[in-house]
């Protein structure tokens, strides 16, 4: 099948179609969640609000995964694209929604990045000290890592994902061989039920649960990386989808089970002094294993989060790439290197990185640039989960209106909306403490800015705000051929629904 490009000359701009397959699918998004790091940061915190009760906040928090991504991947199947997210809302419910999508996207997956690389830094000038006795600065180690991650970036989405695949294995059979051990040797905390007893939160209160989800919802965040993949995916309206899926159940058992074995190794009259550890994986280590392979621990935590800002770091330039071939952002970061990889959105990305997260990390410490910068992002991507839940029940009563399944499409996007509505209210009250308290107010505030530069675009550049959600993958029913198609070209409408 063929498209026409009934308006421009100029060729198509396209990425490396058919690079990477289901398992790489998997993997980029299992590592943009960051399993180990996401243990050793976000439950952290989920853990000082709902203390024994954690396993039960994971459990909403997974099943809320769930049903969001099945919003994601039913839309992958229909609008399969680089633009991901923000290409269903435009496609769906109008161009200035779409616009608006863009912008929190672009807010939150670029400011991963810098979050990330903060805690690189901290992790591997730590493992570097424990397992060397070499003391580098986490700042400089900072600048290096997010010059190796450019540089694979730079090279092609095979490469990234290869080196994801490798932390992966690595991260989660070194967590999941120590929660083994701990629920092996048996712990001296709470087991069974009563870790899913949401009356066993630190302070007894239903605070602690709508707080502590905040933080599960976190590290769940990413589960919709994957759909950024659809023009570089064999197959994507078959595998983007089973990716997704796949990477939430993995990684969503390996939260339940890793945060289970975590609470029972702890006594309840030390859940205290845990909650306060900023190294509970470390203190655990030490009783369970030996204070000898404390090293190991911090070798597992640079890994992961390497991997996370590896994934982070291509989907933002995947984001921008699209943002900038459909005019939304300079369409200079549309531009292509000879690997067929956006080379002035690689350039883009590496710049706010470093301009965001150094200065943070230099006078926060990659700790607290990941804490900061991470749950403002996060917040950003709540916002967006529910907003693509509710496009979902759209489209299927409009556009596919004989495709609707009242479970599937109506009831799974509804619980999922309210899911993730209790952590966003929980980020207003109770109020925590600053600066987490000013975190929800910038993120709704630059939702705010984005309306308005939507209405202002539909008001004096409505030809820009109609480019948005205009490519996406057009396959053939026996081979797939990913088309990247210039915002101009006209897109049939029948060619625009027919599945494979």
């Amino acid at each position: 099948m063929s498209v026409v490009d009934t308006s421009s000359s100029d060729p198509p701009q396209q990425l490396a179609k058919d690079s990477i397959g289901l398992g790489r699918v998997i993997a980029f998004t299992a590592a943009f969640m960051g399993p180990a790091a996401s243990i050793a940061l976000g439950l952290v915190a989920a853990i000082s609000f709902a203390g024994f009760a954690t396993p039960f906040v994971v459990l909403l928090s997974f099943i809320g995964a769930l049903l969001a991504s099945n919003s994601v991947a039913q839309l992958s199947r229909k609008l399969p694209s680089a633009g991901s997210l923000f290409t269903y809302n435009a496609s769906i419910l109008g161009p200035k929604a779409g616009f608006v999508s863009g912008w929190m996207m672009v807010f939150a997956y670029v400011l991963w990045v810098p979050s990330g690389i903060g805690a690189v830094g901290l992790f591997t000038s730590e493992f570097l000290n424990s397992a060397f006795g070499l003391s580098i600065d986490e700042n400089v180690l900072l600048v290096v890592v997010l010059a190796v991650v450019a540089l694979l970036a730079f090279r092609g989405i095979a490469t990234s994902t290869a080196v994801d695949v490798i932390v992966l294995v690595i991260e989660v059979g070194v967590i999941v061989a120590l929660a083994a051990t701990i629920l092996i040797k048996g712990g001296p905390g709470p087991s069974g039920i009563h870790l899913f007893d949401p009356g066993n939160t630190l302070n007894g209160k239903f605070s602690d649960i709508t707080l502590g989800m905040v933080y599960t919802v976190v590290i769940f965040s990413g589960f919709e990386s994957g759909a950024v993949l659809g023009e570089e995916t064999r197959n994507p309206r078959r595998n983007i989808p089973r990716g997704i899926f796949g990477a939430v159940i993995l990684v969503g058992v390996f939260y339940l089970f890793t945060s289970y074995a975590e609470l029972h190794g702890v006594a309840p009259d030390q859940i205290g002094a845990f909650t306060e550890n900023p190294s509970q994986l470390g203190f655990l280590t030490e009783i369970f294993w030996s204070p000898s392979i404390l090293w190991l621990v911090d070798l597992v935590l640079a890994l992961s989060t390497l991997g996370f800002v590896i994934a982070a770091f291509n989907a933002a330039v995947r984001l921008a790439f699209a943002m900038g071939r459909e005019r939304m952002l300079p369409s200079g970061l549309a531009k292509l290197s000879r690997f067929n990889t956006p080379t002035y959105a690689v350039i883009a990305i590496t710049a706010i990185a470093l301009v965001i997260g150094l200065p943070v990390s230099i006078s926060q410490g990659g700790f607290l640039a990941f804490a900061y910068i991470g749950a403002l992002s996060g917040i950003s991507l709540i916002i967006l989960f529910i907003s693509v839940s509710f496009t979902m029940i759209v489209g299927f009563l409009t556009r596919w209106r004989d495709e609707f399944n009242p479970i599937k499409h109506l009831l799974f996007p509804v619980l999922a909306i309210i899911i993730f509505g209790i952590p966003l209210v929980g980020t207003f009250y109770p109020r925590p403490e600053p600066p987490f308290s000013w975190l929800p107010f910038l993120a709704i505030g630059w939702m705010v800015i984005g309306i308005g530069v939507a209405f202002w675009l539909a008001a004096n550049r409505a030809d820009m705000l109609s480019r948005i959600g205009r490519v996406f993958v057009d396959e053939g029913p026996e081979q797939p051929y990913p088309s990247a198609m210039p915002p101009e070209t006209v897109i049939p409408p029948e060619q625009r629904e027919r599945q494979p």
